[in-house]
């Protein structure tokens, strides 16, 4: 008799990374919330929430749910996107139901998602459209891979039921950084300027 997977929520590329086996049977990931940070639409808050009522209202084993580092960057914490990933946290704290949270930075991996500033950057290079690179600004990486290498980890350890973690890399990196690396792989040029802006975020 074949054991019951996982359960996914989500067709992104955290989505897919769940789809093969890995997760403990029981658990539902849920990975359809909304992935640009930059996102102002009141439609897509209200979706994600709907989304996740309904999973939770379904779920017989841990959810996990993908949270935002963001929260503690200066920059971004009193955005649209970080108020309703906050809510979405408080919304799981008080249902009742057994839950994970894990506040990601920027995960990267295939198929990333074209918000996100990796593959803008890439995309820019590649195209030749001129861009801004922000002199001040830090950002901290994740691969995709390892976040589901913790998630598989704590999902089955019963002490991080109903907990949230903050999964950040310990070294930040610069978006010139990014820049010139996507430039030695790509052996193209970018067209940008530095702008003195950004911000760097420490946790704890």
């Amino acid at each position: 008799m074949r054991c019951p997977m996982a359960k996914i929520v989500g067709t992104g590329m955290i989505a897919r990374v769940f789809q093969s086996a890995g997760v403990a049977p029981g658990v539902t990931i849920f990975a359809s919330g909304v992935s640009n940070s930059a996102a102002c639409d009141q439609a897509q808050f209200e979706r994600e929430t709907r989304l996740l009522k309904d999973a939770l209202a379904i779920s017989n084993g841990p959810l996990v749910y993908f949270s935002t580092t963001s929260i503690y960057d200066p920059a971004s914490q009193h955005s649209p996107y970080v108020r309703h990933k906050l809510l979405m946290e408080r919304l799981l704290v008080e249902s009742g139901q057994t839950y994970v949270v894990l506040r990601l930075p920027q995960v990267v991996g295939l198929a990333s998602n074209p918000a996100t500033l990796t593959e803008y950057l890439y995309r820019s290079i590649m195209s030749g459209m001129p861009f801004e690179v922000w002199r001040h600004a830090h950002r901290h990486l994740l691969d995709v891979d390892d976040v589901k290498t913790v998630v598989a980890a704590l999902v089955v350890d019963e002490a991080s039921w109903a907990q949230t973690f903050d999964l950040l890399p310990p070294y930040p990196i610069t978006p010139l950084e990014i820049v010139t690396t996507l430039e030695a792989i790509t052996g193209r040029r970018g067209n940008y300027t530095i702008a003195d802006k950004g911000s760097a975020y420490v946790i704890g």
